[in-house]
């Protein structure tokens, strides 16, 4: 019985240990009784830090809130990213229309340079042969 309480209350043999009946039995009942201190104060630790359901519940719920929080800044993150890219795009739409109107203008003035060209020298050829009938 005595290697019994002292092997399960973790005490160990030690060098010195009692040697009389009555030494040993106190000292059982010493080591027992410092187990059931040491379990009675670790569930009273546990106790006190242990969470009530309210208070699981409201942990429960803060999470739930932090976590729309977070959902919110992404969608903000995500519209924003979107209006970006709508932005750039819409830009660069808009250089691809001025660039295809420049060029448009730049044919045209073209165009109107040759049509010029050409009835100049047709009036030039006109006069000409105005020229060698007379």
């Amino acid at each position: 019985l005595w290697c019994t309480i002292i092997t399960m209350t973790t005490v160990g043999y030690g060098d010195t240990f009692p040697m009389t009946r009555l030494g040993r039995v106190t000292m059982m009942i010493a080591s027992l009784s410092a187990l059931i201190m040491v379990a009675i104060s670790t569930h009273i630790v546990q106790v006190l830090l242990s969470q009530s359901r309210k208070e699981a519940k409201t942990v429960e719920v803060m999470a739930l809130l932090e976590g729309r929080d977070d959902v919110r800044i992404k969608a903000a993150e995500l519209v924003q990213a979107t209006w970006r890219a709508y932005a750039r795009i819409t830009r660069e739409i808009e250089h691809a229309r001025k660039e295809k109107a420049i060029q448009a203008m730049l044919k045209a003035e073209e165009e109107e340079r040759r049509r010029l060209i050409a009835e100049a020298e047709e009036k030039e050829r006109k006069e000409r042969r105005q020229r060698e009938k007379e």
